[in-house]
Parts: structure tokens; C-alpha cells; sequence
């Protein structure tokens, strides 16, 4: 189907679901005059062409942090995504109640989709801000996705070029982590 500036389309029948027919739209497709909206299903429809916008979502997920022994609590784990086709951006607060005696690499995970296992697709992670943290003024924060994860690791710039795991001792009770973490699946 070719459609100009002046002509409209109507899709099916009376009789028909709407389900069944598949029909292409060839130029510009202005939604502007109808819903505005483009409705994505609820499960993705996988497409195997790369030019295909196939998914498109928007949802929470929670978010914790853990180390190599978990005996911490919350006051506070919120995060929401979108997911564009391959593409996640997630945003998340975490803060820290207690620390207990949890020890060990401090990681994030809960990530809502699992990371692609392609080697160079690993994913960022990006610290927005941080307070109630044992970290040398003029340190920063940042981290990767792990391949074929839903979770990754924290990392410690320190003022030179090193960067090193950060430590569940560097955290303190009430702690509070503002992140943001991009990847593929």
C-alpha cells in the first residue's frame, strides 16, 4: 500500500480481527491524526532483521547490592527502566539501613533483562551520586554490567589511573547510591 499526503487507510473488515493482516506503509507514517501512539505487544515479537524497532518497554525493577557475605538491610531500592529493542537504561537509589557484618566486593544487580554474552557488549554504569560512604574525597565511582548477567561491579577511580573494587566496609549505614546503568541484551 502507497499512501500520499490525502489518502487514508483503513485496516480489516468488519468481519475481520485485525489480527490476520499485515500491510506496509511505505513514507512517512503520520500518527498525528489518530492515537498518536505506537502499540508495541506485551511480549516482544522478535524480529530477525536489525533494522526492525521490535520492542519498546517501560517498568520498575529493584535493585540491591551485595557482597561476597549479604547481612545488610534497605530503607530504600527503587528503580525504573525503558527498553528500546536491544537497548536498557535503568535508573536506581539505593540506600543502605544497616551494614552489619556483610563484607566482601560490592556489586549492584536486579537488573530487569539479562545482558548480551557478545564480548564488547559490556554495560555501563554510571554514579549520579553518593553519600555516607568511606571514600577518599576526589574519588569516583563507576562500574560495568557483567556479559550474560543481571548484575555487575562497582569500581573506585582514585586520582591517578587506578581503579580497583570498592569494599562493603567503604559503605556506611545509611548510605545512599544514585545510579544509572545502560546495556544490550
Amino acid at each position: 500500500v502507497v499512501v500520499t499526503a490525502s489518502d487514508s487507510i483503513l485496516l480489516g473488515d468488519a468481519t475481520d480481527s485485525g489480527n490476520t493482516k499485515r500491510d506496509t506503509v511505505q513514507g512517512i507514517l503520520d500518527l498525528a491524526s489518530h492515537t498518536g501512539n505506537v502499540q508495541f505487544p506485551a511480549s516482544q515479537s522478535a524480529s530477525a532483521d536489525v533494522n526492525n524497532l521490535d520492542d519498546y518497554q517501560e517498568g520498575t525493577w529493584t535493585p540491591v547490592i551485595t557482597a561476597t557475605t549479604n547481612n545488610h538491610t534497605y530503607s530504600a531500592q527503587h528503580g525504573n527502566y525503558v527498553k528500546i529493542g536491544k537497548h536498557v537504561h535503568c535508573h536506581a537509589l539505593v540506600t543502605i539501613n544497616a551494614v552489619n557484618s556483610t563484607s566482601g566486593n560490592c556489586r549492584f544487580g536486579g537488573l530487569p533483562f539479562t545482558a548480551s554474552a557478545t564480548a564488547g557488549n559490556y554495560g555501563l554504569m554510571f554514579v549520579a551520586g553518593f553519600s555516607s560512604m568511606n571514600i577518599t574525597a576526589g574519588y569516583g565511582m563507576f562500574g560495568r554490567v557483567d556479559l550474560n548477567e543481571t548484575s555487575g561491579g562497582f569500581s573506585l577511580h582514585d586520582s591517578g589511573v587506578t581503579a580497583t573494587s570498592i569494599q562493603f566496609s567503604e559503605i556506611s549505614a545509611s548510605a545512599t547510591i544514585y545510579f544509572s546503568v545502560q546495556y544490550y541484551v
